[in-house]
């Protein structure tokens, strides 16, 4: 956005000058007009062309006449944000000068260095007042007119043809109003972020909550399943007179049908019966530890002193199986419960074979294979 203050200026300037010449017995001086124009930057800054021209400087049988273009640089220091300001001015002086001594004329051009330092008023945005000293220290050729330093004293007016004060207050509020709505927009702007920052620890906690409630819900399952592995195993345990402070690492019912009467497995059930031996015996052989407690059950069909050895010689038979697959018998303790813990009378499902395996060593799984 354009600068308030920004825009042409025109001003001039009257003045005493006084100078320090050789060629005069005393310090001549005179009379200084200057006229300029430029453009103002910004509040501070001003870059102007003017001109300058002076009345003669007359001594015996000595006069000399100046005029002077001059292109500077003003900077402007504002106390306490008042009208009232310090100001400098830095620039070249192309000067153009004659000296009549006695008959003789010289006429020699040149540039040399410009300075101004003063105090300026500001009565409004437009008329600026202004008084300071003014210094070009070297006019003059040293081989032909000589040199001389110019002193001036300028009192001056500038004129800046930027905006009005009513346009300025308008500008001014124009910029307050942008600056209120980039304010405005930046507000909205954190707004947002802390709204999308919210929401998504909003998300975060509820994915961390229902995580935390996945985890209670897996750990109540596995307290659950763990508190039915050791009832089950320990209806396994007093189901085959099996002491309760060991440990079971897996469990495997023969179910493969025995003929009545008999040790010996139904032919439709010799591969059933088959594999389930070969899978103790890898347990077994994997886990060297294990031991196998090898328990015989009948149904309720016969007395019971005949169930009891029955079941007996049925624990034995699998018994003998194993050793014969590589297991010592060392690892295997057999038992017959004969009817003991039948379901109803003549149950097919009773008459079976639990092989458990134990090892307080061991971590199994516990299978309960059937």
């Amino acid at each position: 956005m354009k600068d308030p203050s920004e825009g042409f200026i025109f001003g001039g300037s009257l003045g005493y000058q006084f100078v320090n010449d050789d060629s005069f017995d005393h310090h001549p001086d005179n009379m200084d007009f200057n006229i300029y124009t430029g453009y103002q930057m910004n509040k501070y800054i001003i870059v102007d062309i003017g001109y300058q021209s002076y009345t003669p400087l007359k001594g015996a049988q000595i006069e000399v006449e100046n005029q002077i273009f001059e292109s500077t640089i003003r900077s402007d220091y504002y106390l306490l944000n008042s009208p009232l300001s310090l100001y400098g001015r830095a620039g070249i002086a192309y000067w153009d000068l004659e000296k009549k001594i006695a008959t003789n004329n010289i006429k020699e051009s040149g540039v040399s260095l410009l300075g101004e330092v003063g105090i300026s008023y500001s009565f409004s945005p437009q008329l600026v007042a202004s008084f300071g000293y003014q210094i070009i220290p070297s006019v003059g050729d040293n081989s032909s007119t000589g040199t001389m330093q110019s002193n001036s004293f300028l009192t001056g007016i500038m004129w800046k043809f930027g905006n009005s004060e009513k346009e300025n207050a308008l500008a001014e509020q124009k910029i307050l109003r942008e600056e209120e709505r980039r304010i405005l927009i930046e507000k909205k702007h954190n707004e947002e972020l802390d709204r999308r920052k919210k929401l998504n620890e909003e998300i975060e906690k509820e994915k961390l909550e229902i995580i935390q409630q996945e985890k209670d819900a897996l750990k109540r399952q596995l307290k659950e399943s763990e508190s039915k592995r050791l009832l089950a195993e320990e209806a396994l345990k007093k189901a085959n007179n099996i002491a309760l402070d060991k440990k079971v690492f897996d469990s495997i019912e023969i179910t493969a049908r025995f003929e009545k009467g008999h040790t010996t497995i139904e032919k439709e059930d010799l591969k059933k019966f088959e594999q389930a031996l070969n899978n103790i015996k890898i347990q077994m052989l994997k886990n060297e530890k294990t031991e196998a407690v090898i328990v015989g059950h009948t149904d309720t069909s016969g007395s019971e002193k005949y169930n009891k050895w029955m079941s007996l010689k049925r624990a034995e038979m699998i018994g003998n199986k194993l050793k014969a697959l590589g297991i010592s018998s060392e690892r295997l303790t057999i038992k017959g419960m004969g009817e003991e813990g039948a379901h109803g009378f003549n149950n097919p499902e009773d008459r079976k074979v639990d092989i458990v395996l134990i090892c307080d060593e061991c971590n199994g799984g516990n299978n309960n294979e059937k």
